[in-house]
């Protein structure tokens, strides 16, 4: 045993539970356990106030990317174990653009509105978005002269 170890041992356990070295535990009185008792009684009120004000988590079940025929409301894995390339066609404004999706050599004919943070990004370039992996079709919408599905990305629930 390292000489770290056993001062660990020896020393600072016993101090982190309230036993000094040579010491027992001293028991402690009902008064104590009941006062113990009531602040956690407290605090579980307070985590059950502070969960029923989260909303809830949506689960959700990722389908592979499809051929064609993409559903408004799915979401898909965007990032293969085949490739996948997001290739940039138009930077639309600060938090939107527009995309043409490439899994392997293959590029897929139907464009997408990615909603994402655009800054640095260039028409013509591809991009990853190394968090997220998971995109819902949120809708349509017409840029320029063609109607697109809107993609955004699948965000973890945010604490209030």
């Amino acid at each position: 045993m390292s000489l770290k170890r056993a001062v660990c041992v020896l020393f600072l356990i016993p101090l982190l539970i309230g036993v000094s070295v040579g010491q027992e535990k001293k028991p402690r009185s009902e008064k104590e356990i009941r006062e113990e008792l009531d602040k956690a009684k407290q605090r579980v009120a307070e985590l059950e106030k502070e969960l029923a004000s989260v909303a809830p988590m949506k689960v959700v079940d990722p389908q592979p990317f499809p051929d064609e025929n993409f559903k408004v409301g799915e979401t898909y894995n965007l990032y293969t174990a085949g490739g996948t390339a997001v290739k940039v066609l138009d930077v639309v404004d600060e938090k939107s653009v527009l995309v043409q999706i490439e899994i392997g050599r293959r590029a897929y004919p139907t464009k997408f509105l990615m909603m994402t943070p655009t800054k640095g990004m260039v028409d013509g370039q591809y991009f990853l978005d190394a968090t997220n992996f998971f995109w819902t079709v949120t809708g349509t919408k017409k840029v320029g002269g063609t109607t697109v599905y809107v993609m955004e990305p699948v965000k973890p629930p945010v604490k209030k």
